[in-house]
């Protein structure tokens, strides 16, 4: 699998566009938000990263 490298901060903050999109996978993939261990199969379409999004877990919002 392809590394996933984080969005520049300046397209990370913007607050323009970021929306999650749900993937088709087999395993989940680490969650890029700081300190969360979690897998996810939810991405930001835009900064296309893995982060966690359930009712518990929010890091979707707190990443950016």
């Amino acid at each position: 699998a392809a590394r996933i490298q984080r969005p520049c901060s300046n397209s990370r903050y913007d607050g323009v566009d970021h929306w999650p999109e749900a993937r088709d996978q087999a395993v989940p993939s680490r969650c890029k938000y700081e300190g969360c261990r979690g897998r996810s199969r939810i991405f930001c379409k835009k900064c296309r990263v893995p982060l966690c999004l359930t009712k518990d877990r929010n890091c979707f919002y707190r990443f950016h």
